[in-house]
């Protein structure tokens, strides 16, 4: 009878060790993974934090592409096709910003000033040595 009673303790004590080893498992998992979670969380924070850098330094970049191109019309309004294509290239943005296609600029002109615009560009067209085949599109933005 004693080695019953023994036998049930144990038993018992055994029991008790499992499911407390159960419920500390249970218990390092959901830590594990609200630490996983957590740490997710701040690599995704940290990632998106250093692309949206990076993109504001790209704006500011291309801002400074946009103010300078502004800066020539400004010191000269009068700027030619030939003139800007100079300062472009001496300025080299197809080599400092690979990502830009393309930079040039189409002139807007009042209605009223088309004719004579139209007259300019057969003029530098035709000291180019290039035919003036084109005809100036009219938009009404004035």
């Amino acid at each position: 009878m004693a080695f019953r009673s023994r036998s049930r303790g144990f038993w018992r004590a055994s029991v008790a060790v499992v499911l407390l080893g159960w419920g500390v498992t249970a218990l390092l998992v959901q830590q594990q993974l609200h630490t996983g979670a957590a740490l997710a969380q701040a690599r995704l924070v940290d990632e998106v934090r250093s692309s949206t850098d990076a993109l504001a330094q790209r704006m500011a970049s291309y801002a400074e592409v946009v103010a300078s191109a502004r800066d020539m019309f400004i010191v000269n309004p009068a700027l030619s096709h030939q003139q800007f294509d100079l300062v472009a290239s001496a300025h080299d943005f197809r080599q400092r910003y690979p990502e830009l296609r393309n930079l040039s600029f189409a002139r807007a002109v009042a209605h009223a000033q088309l004719p004579a615009f139209e007259q300019r560009l057969a003029a530098q067209a035709r000291a180019m040595g290039l035919p003036w085949t084109c005809a100036v599109h009219a938009y009404d933005v004035f």
